[in-house]
């Protein structure tokens, strides 16, 4: 059994399937390091806080466990996957909610999924369809060319 299975395994049997591993983990923005050699780890059920103050990395660090940003790191992994590998299934498992309005306001909304569909890897047919559906789904197909800062 994979580690992933062993971890959706577990879910599924409402064991403790919290796990969270980062060493050396590191991201940049072109000249700009975000996050500099990150390490803990935390196992079993609980809850993590990321507190700091303005520009310490902590969006930065969230949205890499959410597998929406590329990083390096010597190991990181979460509930059983790899997160230096293909995050798919990965993502398929978790959430990320940000705390302020995330969509680009000059975009259409049509424009801001794509981005999104980007940022999670999905192939071109594959985003399209997405896009449709949730457009659909949302109600939102009317205003799909609309920027979203005018909804």
């Amino acid at each position: 059994m994979t580690s992933a299975h062993a971890a959706a395994s577990a879910m599924a049997d409402g064991q403790a399937a919290l796990r969270l591993h980062l060493r050396g983990l590191r991201k940049r923005f072109g000249a700009c390091i975000a996050l500099d050699g990150i390490d803990f780890s935390v196992e079993g059920p609980g809850m993590l806080g990321v507190v700091g103050p303005d520009g310490a990395g902590k969006t930065t660090l969230l949205r890499v466990l959410a597998g929406l940003l590329e990083f390096e790191a010597d190991a990181a992994d979460s509930m059983g996957f790899d997160l230096l590998g293909d995050v798919q299934q990965y993502k398929r498992r978790i959430g990320y909610v940000p705390q302020t309005f995330s969509l680009y306001r000059e975009l259409s909304i049509r424009e801001n999924l794509s981005f999104t569909a980007r940022l999670h890897r999905l192939d071109a047919p594959t985003a399209r369809q997405r896009c449709d559906e949730l457009l659909a789904r949302t109600g939102l197909a009317a205003f799909a060319d609309r920027p979203a800062g005018k909804l």
